[in-house]
């Protein structure tokens, strides 16, 4: 006579409540099956995102220099490579602007014959 092994039975799955693991994710449902932790594929998908996030942080780039010659007073100078820059300083650029929108301005009322325009170049 032979002892054959038991038979396990295998039990069904009662699903249980549980809260979403993703983080701020405070979401209670039931999972389908017995090892589910997340209440959608929305919510796997972003803390899959998330972890792989902080485990790679993204590689900051040196900056890439390129020479410019200042368009103002013709010194050369370095500057960040795509960035079109066109004065070695900032005041320069902002006085190149003034000058600028001055002679705009004057250009304007010389159109349109105002007396103020006239009366201010007498004065100027």
């Amino acid at each position: 006579m032979k002892l054959s092994p038991a038979r396990r039975t295998q039990r069904r799955y009662k699903p249980r409540t549980r809260k979403c693991k993703r983080p701020g994710g405070n979401v209670i449902f039931t999972p389908l099956a017995n090892h589910g932790k997340y209440c959608c594929d929305i919510c796997r998908k972003r803390d899959h995102h998330r972890r792989a996030r902080r485990q790679n942080p993204p590689k900051k780039r040196e900056p890439v220099l390129e020479i410019f010659v200042c368009d103002h007073c013709g010194n050369t100078f370095l500057a960040n490579r795509g960035s079109n820059a066109r004065y070695c300083s900032p005041s320069y650029k902002s006085m190149v602007y003034k000058h600028r929108h001055k002679a705009t301005i004057r250009a304007i009322m010389g159109e349109m014959d105002c007396p103020t325009s006239a009366a201010r170049q007498k004065h100027a």
